[in-house]
């Protein structure tokens, strides 16, 4: 079960970095809010810079390496609305220190101006490089966002695909407000969100079938039975205080969030592939510098 959460929380950080470009994936992963990156620009733009992520998640789920990433990222947005992105995660826990992970490259479209509707589709592709710690189960992601945004109240919901052995579906709705303030020449955003995360969630489950002439459990009449499920269930709630700091070309993050996972998967007698998680703090921190070309 290590494996495969931290192949889930690298798909999270991958989203989380791809979320730079949408509202609705920001309020599910990032928390960056979208006017400082990729707003609807009079011209073509290139954002580039670092992330850091206190703690390694997937929906609140983790596992024993308490692993935290380092990932740098490039954002070039077009003002046609098109935009294509790139992303390479560095995991870090006591195990084996800092270690390559993966890469991803991905292409995406935003319609919409800063209030009103708007609308983001993206499509992600992952390279994952070849270790103990991460092996390429998700091969890509695609995902469609819709927000409303409103100077008292924004709503956002959000769907995703996840393509692997097995695909995963994913949905997310979150309530935020921006409030904004100048001083000097430092602009401050702060908008505190509520989301809710649900989503498809693939495991095992083991029963005892009776293979005998009579309809009892005679010793040697039954046999153990392994097979796949899969539901589609509520995975967390999330509450988050981004604040944001722009400076001229510069942009500064510092998300502190604290999720709640919810229906975490206890298979029967198998804690290696029962799921765990607790209610957690972590903290995203980023810098981006924003050109125009």
């Amino acid at each position: 079960m290590m494996n495969q959460n931290l192949i889930k929380l690298s798909f999270t950080l991958l989203i989380f970095m791809n979320g730079i470009t949408s509202h609705a994936q920001e309020s599910l992963q990032t928390r960056l809010p979208k006017d400082t990156l990729i707003k609807s620009v009079k011209k073509n733009t290139l954002v580039t810079g670092m992330a850091y992520t206190s703690k390694l998640h997937y929906y609140g789920r983790t596992d024993s390496l308490s692993s935290s990433a380092f990932i740098p990222t490039l954002l070039l947005s077009f003002k046609n609305g098109f935009y294509l992105s790139s992303n390479v995660i560095f995991i870090n826990n006591s195990a084996v220190g800092i270690e390559y992970a993966a890469t991803t490259a991905g292409v995406g479209y935003r319609s919409g101006n800063d209030q009103g509707f708007v609308f983001n589709i993206s499509a992600d592709k992952f390279f994952y490089e070849s270790s103990s710690l991460v092996q390429s189960a998700v091969d890509g992601q695609a995902a469609v966002n819709f927000s409303y945004l409103d100077k008292i109240l924004n709503f956002h919901t959000g769907f995703s695909t996840a393509f692997s052995e097995n695909i995963d579906l994913n949905a997310s709705a979150s309530l935020d407000h921006t409030f904004r303030i100048k001083k000097n020449k430092v602009n401050y955003i702060i908008t505190p969100s509520f989301t809710t995360n649900a989503g498809t969630q693939n495991y095992s489950r083991t029963y005892y079938k009776n293979i005998g002439i009579i309809p009892l459990p005679v010793p040697g009449t039954s046999q153990e039975i392994t097979e796949s499920s899969k539901r589609f269930t509520l995975l967390s709630y999330e509450l988050a205080l981004p604040v944001i700091m722009t400076y001229k070309k510069f942009i500064f993050n510092v998300t502190p969030s604290y999720i709640l996972p919810q229906n975490l998967v206890a298979v029967p007698n198998r804690p290696d592939l029962s799921e765990k998680g607790n209610g957690m703090f972590y903290v995203i921190a980023a810098a981006f510098i924003k050109l125009d070309l």
